[in-house]
């Protein structure tokens, strides 16, 4: 009986350690993207430019309806 256990105690701990070392996390392919076109892209910033006039167009008409409309119910004097 003990010699029996002693053997299960060493597959069970020889099993242990092999499998850690044999199952490891899986590898994925390295993807390397070289970009050629290194310039200003002057379309990209016109949008951008677009945009930020757009949204501070939007502030400003915000602000202005607001003050009309305390204006209008006397909170402004």
């Amino acid at each position: 009986m003990t010699k029996s256990l002693i053997a299960l105690v060493a597959l069970v701990l020889a099993l242990a350690l092999a499998l850690p070392a044999a199952a490891g996390p899986p590898r994925r392919p390295v993807v390397v993207v070289q970009v050629e076109d290194g310039g200003f892209h002057w379309g990209d910033a016109l949008i951008g430019a677009a945009a930020t006039g757009g949204v501070g167009l939007a502030a400003v008409g915000v602000f202005v309806v607001f003050r009309k409309r305390n204006a209008f119910e006397g909170g402004l004097r």
